[in-house]
């Protein structure tokens, strides 16, 4: 997403509010407020964003990350010199995969300790964190894209594109790649109207990401 052409900055904060200027359907541009979340938990959420600046080079422009505590539907956004994470968007992601597939979740959490069993609301504890690592993972993908304008092999696909790239990231920073698979896979969108890839497409483009970043692992070694 983008804000609106024009000399009115896309973004502003006011106190507790996010006040994004974006277009409508009809074409208007119009404030869109969220209610910021300034210390969002657990803190592991916004320490991945700086795990993730340190792997490529300085961005000319460094997107601020702000946490709102919900975006209305959509886990998460990118525009100009910002990234947003809805907070209870990604709680309901989250969610789904669980009631989805709680027993495998809590086999997948424990193979990633070592073995360690964890209670379940543990194991739905790091599934959010994961789950938000992710988004922010996607977000930052779009901002690869517009600042460095990183390859991608989905030219006339920005969505894919990003998920492509958070495939990259999760790779390089070592994240559990089946885990990663389904929660792309969890945020793809195969309704009338979609303008984002399936659940197949989104899954695909994560785990290329995640190859290309292994070859060039391999190459580097």
């Amino acid at each position: 997403m983008l804000g609106c052409t024009g000399h009115t900055p896309p973004w502003r904060i006011r106190g507790n509010e996010l006040i994004i200027r974006g277009p409508q359907n009809d074409g208007r541009c119009t404030d869109e407020r969220y209610l910021r979340v300034s210390d969002p938990h657990p803190p592991e959420i916004g320490n991945a964003y700086r795990e993730m600046l340190d792997l490529f080079p300085p961005l000319p422009v460094l997107p601020r990350l702000e946490f709102v505590r919900s975006l209305r539907g959509k886990a998460g956004l990118f525009t100009e010199r910002l990234i947003v994470v809805g907070v209870m968007d990604a709680l309901e992601i989250a969610e789904q995969i669980w009631r989805r597939h709680r027993d495998w979740v809590m086999r997948r959490v424990a193979y990633l300790h070592g073995g360690q069993r964890f209670d379940p609301e543990m194991s739905r504890r790091f599934l959010f964190v994961f789950v938000a690592g992710r988004i922010i993972a996607h977000e930052f993908g779009h901002a690869l894209r517009r600042y460095l304008d990183v390859w991608t092999p989905y030219p006339f696909d920005e969505e894919a594109s990003a998920d492509f790239w958070a495939g990259v990231i999760d790779r390089l920073r070592r994240k559990d790649h089946e885990l990663g698979q389904e929660v792309f896979f969890a945020i793809g969108c195969d309704g009338p109207g979609c303008r984002h890839p399936t659940p197949d497409g989104r899954a695909h483009a994560y785990l290329a990401g995640r190859a290309h970043a292994s070859r060039f692992i391999e190459q580097t070694a």
